[in-house]
């Protein structure tokens, strides 16, 4: 089929079961020269059961629809997600949360401003858009670690490459490719201070991140950007012990210590005897 059909490349979302449908997809022992890509398929469900796709595939049902719309994202990314509505795409983890028309006007005008930036006439882009406008000046591939395709798989020490998906005032979560998005805190984006994330990261670019700690049973993935994280993480396990028995033995001297300072209430007063003291005494209690 690959010779038949001329096959440059796969295209295969990234949703459910992305990771071992692409593992399928190698191991079939296709042809070198075509690529494999695993592709960003939000919305794509949205489109195959809008008004357009059954307009442009009236033949086919929802299924086949989506698969061209995550086809066409590899080939014209731009062309094929001008005709889904902004906030199907995935914007951001709290656009519910949000003025809704403001929203809606906002996203609005960044869709204006890119098809006006590579030439698409505005008043027609929200139909199928002209096709060889792809603003990427050269496909970079991508791909995910071989081997990691669950949580399991993900080991502390571990570099794997990745694709930031969202931007919180916390930090950045970046798929690995395992269906669970592991967070790289605030503090972990950089090695200088960070005051606000979108800073220095952005939705959508290719990172390498080291994996700090996995947390099998909440399903929480600590990652990192900064580098030499990986020394760092070995230079604290191995002092790790020393420093916590330095603390136990300073903690049980500043009892020690206490406990010889603090006065002994039950011990007799060398006024004992006086009756001013014990008068004093009874106002004092």
């Amino acid at each position: 089929m690959c010779k038949r059909f001329d096959i440059e490349a796969v295209a295969i979302g990234n949703g459910t079961a992305g990771r071992e449908t692409e593992s399928f997809i190698r191991g079939l022992g296709l042809p070198g020269e075509i690529t494999v890509v695993m592709v960003n398929e939000s919305g794509a469900s949205i489109y195959s059961a809008s008004e357009a796709a059954r307009e442009e595939f009236p033949d086919h049902d929802v299924t086949v629809r989506g698969s061209v719309s995550i086809g066409r994202r590899l080939m014209d990314p731009l062309a094929e997600l001008v005709k889904i509505d902004p906030k199907s795409i995935g914007v951001g983890q709290y656009q519910h949360d949000v003025d809704q028309p403001a929203l809606k006007k906002s996203l609005d005008d960044v869709v204006i401003s890119s098809v006006n930036k590579v030439g698409v006439e505005v008043n027609t882009a929200s139909r199928p858009a002209k096709p060889g406008r792809n603003p990427r000046e050269q496909f970079e591939m991508f791909g995910f670690a071989e081997g990691v395709a669950k949580i399991e798989d993900v080991k502390p020490g571990m570099k794997l490459p990745g694709i930031i998906t969202n931007i919180t005032a916390f930090g950045a979560f970046v798929d690995i490719g395992v269906h669970q998005d592991g967070l790289v805190h605030i503090s972990e984006l950089s090695d200088r201070f960070v005051k606000n994330p979108g800073d220095v990261v952005k939705v959508h670019q290719k990172v390498m991140v080291t994996v700090l700690e996995v947390d099998l049973q909440r399903k929480r993935i600590s990652l990192s950007l900064r580098s030499g994280s990986t020394e760092k993480q070995k230079t604290e396990s191995r002092e790790s012990p020393k420093s916590s028995e330095v603390q136990r033995r300073k903690s049980a001297k500043d009892k020690s210590e206490k406990a010889r300072t603090k006065p002994d209430r039950n011990k007799p007063s060398r006024f004992a005897n006086n009756p001013f003291y014990e008068a004093f005494k009874k106002i004092k209690d």
